[in-house]
C-alpha cells in the first residue's frame, strides 16, 4: 500500500527533486554548521519548476481519470505505470535523471471499491496541491509571496475541501524482505 501511494504521489515527488539531477547539498552554498544552506534564488526555482508542474497536471489528471476506470489489479498497474513514465519523460525534458520506475503492485493487493475511492481522494489532493502550486508560481515574484500564496485561503480552502473527511485506513505492515 505504501508502495502504491508514494506511485499515486509520484508527480510532487518528481516536482520535489533538485535542478539537473544534482543533490541538494550541491545546489545549495555550504552554511555554518546548524543553519539551514540558502536556496537558489527564487526566479531560477521559478523557472525550472513552472514548466514542470505545467507538464505534470494534465498527466496527474489522466492517471486520476485511468484509476477511476480500474477495475482489476492488473488495470491499476498500467494507469500507475504510465505515470512513471510520463514522469520519465518530464524529468528528462527538465535536465533530470529519470527516477520514475515502472513497478508491480504487491503480490498480496487487493483492488477493491474502497481502496479505489481512497485512491481517487489521495490523487484529488494531489492535484488540488499542485494546481494551487502552478496558480502560485505564476502569481509570484519571491519566496515570501509564494509562501502567502500557498497559505491563502483560495488554495486552502481547495485542499482542505478535497481531504478525506474519515480516517484513512490502517496501512499494513510492509511483508518482510520488502
Amino acid at each position: 500500500m505504501i508502495k502504491l501511494l508514494l506511485l499515486i504521489l509520484l508527480p510532487g515527488l518528481v516536482l520535489a527533486q533538485p535542478p539537473q539531477g544534482q543533490p541538494l547539498q550541491e545546489q545549495m552554498p555550504a552554511a555554518p554548521k546548524g543553519q539551514m544552506p540558502t536556496p537558489p534564488p527564487f526566479d531560477e526555482f521559478k523557472k525550472t519548476m513552472s514548466p514542470m508542474v505545467e507538464k505534470t497536471l494534465p498527466a496527474m489528471k489522466e492517471t486520476r481519470e485511468c484509476v477511476s476506470k480500474a477495475e482489476s489489479k492488473e488495470a491499476v498497474e498500467k494507469c500507475v505505470n504510465a505515470m512513471a513514465q510520463k514522469a520519465q519523460e518530464i524529468q528528462k525534458q527538465a535536465g533530470k535523471p529519470g527516477t520514475a520506475v515502472a513497478r508491480k503492485m504487491p503480490a498480496d493487493f487487493e483492488w477493491t471499491p474502497e481502496r479505489k475511492q481512497m485512491m481517487l481522494k489521495q490523487m484529488d489532493l494531489s492535484i488540488t496541491r499542485n494546481s494551487a502550486m502552478h496558480e502560485c508560481l505564476g502569481q509570484s515574484n519571491t519566496r515570501e509571496e509564494m509562501d502567502t500564496c500557498m497559505r491563502s485561503e483560495v488554495p486552502m480552502k481547495k485542499i482542505r475541501k478535497e481531504v478525506p473527511k474519515s480516517p484513512l485506513p490502517p496501512t499494513p505492515p510492509m511483508p518482510s524482505g520488502q
